[in-house]
């Protein structure tokens, strides 16, 4: 990887890395070389290029591959200068100063490698996270636009993900109040009934069925919160999806509000039955039908006075019927 990519590691733009590289090896390598002039004794003449090392890895860090190549080398040039014999000449006059120098540059040139592999790792590994996160955003961004909540399970039930409907579906006043609630706490808040009013078993739910395996079908499902006796409708799906390179199953819920759909039904309902209460009541006979002339419904006193009992007549035709003459 190039300098110019890295900068998302380390901070700054590639002019900066640059320059903060070669300040921080120039910097290093006066400071080396001053304190082995000190200690000349014990780190100099002895060991001519120890603590050259830091320069190498600072430049390669801050400043690539090619920083770190070029600080190997002038390392070399001042450490064969200052502290091989004759000194400062930066002649090497024998073959074991050579193998010496040879050796210094065989290493600065694999730690080189090594921290520009690691840099290279480093970048890229903070490059994905942003990217990652940047994902993340967006999915958040879309999701809690929808008007569905959404919630995800990992293999032992626990949410992981809702989106604001979710939280607000469930009587949470946010996802991080409906993400941070123990399960048995959230499931102590609610009641659970099935379409027709029966109780409904935690593992009956679509999501624990999905994480044990099993093919989940769509179903109503009914709410009732304890608190308030508030009763929401829900029409819930889920599906089992495994993240890449993992074995794990996550379950996805989809709840859809049906509350209002619900009561719209009930309502239309109900006024049908007080419609046909009061047909059936009056002592007319009435017949309805549908567009084409079916008949769709009769009340008693017309039965009598077309000697069809109402189900025999519902969906025929109306002639069929009641048929009708003139007095002649």
């Amino acid at each position: 990887m190039k300098a110019s990519s890295v900068p998302s590691a380390v901070g700054g733009g590639p002019s900066s890395v640059n320059a903060r590289a070669l300040g921080w090896t120039l910097v290093s390598l006066i400071a080396i070389t001053a304190v082995k002039l000190y200690g000349f004794d014990y780190i100099g003449a002895s060991t001519p290029f120890l603590l050259y090392f830091v320069s190498i890895v600072t430049a390669t860090w801050f400043g690539g591959w090619g920083a770190g190549i070029a600080t190997t080398l002038v390392s070399g040039l001042v450490g064969t200068f200052f502290f091989i014999e004759p000194y400062g000449t930066g002649r090497i006059d024998n073959w074991p100063t050579a193998v010496r120098v040879g050796v210094f540059l065989l290493e600065g040139i694999t730690i080189t490698w090594m921290v520009a592999r690691r840099r290279t790792a480093s970048a890229q590994v903070t490059n994905a996270a942003h990217q990652l996160q940047a994902a993340l955003a967006k999915m958040r961004g879309v999701l809690t636009g929808v008007m569905d909540g959404i919630t995800v399970q990992d293999s032992g039930g626990n949410l992981i993900f809702a989106n604001d409907a979710a939280a607000k579906l469930t009587g949470c006043s946010s996802v991080e109040e409906l993400l941070t609630l123990p399960p048995a706490e959230m499931l102590a808040r609610f009641e659970l009934f099935d379409e027709k009013g029966q109780l409904l078993a935690l593992s009956e739910l679509p999501g624990r069925s999905v994480l044990q395996g099993l093919r989940a079908e769509e179903r109503v499902v009914r709410f009732r919160l304890r608190a308030t006796g508030e009763e929401r409708w829900s029409l819930v799906r889920a599906n089992g999806i495994h993240i890449e390179g993992s074995d794990v199953l996550y379950a996805v819920n989809v709840f859809r509000d049906i509350t209002e759909s619900r009561a719209h039904e009930e309502s239309v309902r109900v006024q049908r039955e007080w419609l046909s209460t009061t047909l059936r009541s009056i002592g007319d006979a009435v017949i309805a039908t549908d567009a084409q002339g079916q008949v769709m419904f009769m009340n008693p006193v017309a039965e009598q006075l077309t000697g069809w009992a109402s189900a025999d007549a519902e969906g025929q035709p109306l002639p069929s019927v009641f048929r009708t003459i003139n007095e002649q």
